[in-house]
């Protein structure tokens, strides 16, 4: 799914505000959400890194994927050091956060074939010759008590 983040602030420029937007049919989007955060804040946060900048974008309503904090950080670093009025488009896709997140290096345990990881002989996963102990039934009835069913069909 495609996505588009606008950065810009309000009027009084005291305020940013970012709106979320999902691509629901070919070039037709959507807003999701809406936040406004304050100028100083963003600034504060930038300052201290990322993470602290993840921290405050998220909201209960708004809460992009790591991948999307990342782009909006660095385009709200940008954002903020030239002046003036106007509107920031960032454009992201699920598919493109996929792709990143496959070619990083994941260590994997290689096998010789699908055969390999099947062939488990029984014997080996169970080596306990203890025989299994009595279980108690968490209800007990009574022996002498007994329940008639009728079911009129």
């Amino acid at each position: 799914m495609k996505q588009r983040f606008s950065i810009s602030r309000n009027t009084g420029g005291e305020q940013i505000v970012i709106k979320e937007y999902a691509e629901l049919d070919k070039g037709v989007y959507s807003l999701l959400c809406e936040e406004s955060y304050a100028v100083q804040a963003v600034k504060a946060a930038l300052a201290k890194g990322p993470g602290h900048v993840i921290t405050l974008l998220r909201t209960e309503s708004f809460f992009p994927a790591s991948y999307f904090t990342e782009k909006l950080t660095s385009s709200l670093n940008d954002y903020l050091q030239r002046e003036g009025d106007d509107t920031l488009q960032i454009e992201a896709d699920d598919a493109e956060c996929i792709r990143t997140l496959s070619s990083k290096d994941v260590p994997v345990e290689e096998s010789g074939s699908i055969d390999d990881l099947l062939d488990v002989e029984a014997e080996e996963i169970i080596e306990d010759d203890q025989p299994v102990g009595k279980l108690e039934a968490p209800i007990k009835i009574a022996e002498d008590e007994t329940v008639e069913i009728s079911n009129p069909l």
